[in-house]
């Protein structure tokens, strides 16, 4: 008796564990989003557009073949 016990707690304790661990991934992106946006947000645009078009330009080179 004593022994299922545990195992049904086991199950529970390792959901809520994972609920609580999606939680806190959702709760940094959120606060990733909300705090680094600002702080970070012109340099990531400028690197993320570069490499876009980096990538952009190169593919028409490569099926240019130049």
């Amino acid at each position: 008796m004593g022994r299922k016990g545990n195992q049904t707690s086991d199950l529970e304790f390792k959901k809520a564990d994972n609920s609580a661990l999606l939680i806190w991934l959702s709760v940094v992106n959120m606060s990733y989003f909300i705090i680094g946006k600002n702080v970070v947000a012109n340099y990531e645009t400028i690197a993320y557009e570069r490499l876009l078009c980096h990538s952009w330009c190169v593919t028409i080179r490569d099926r240019r073949g130049y």
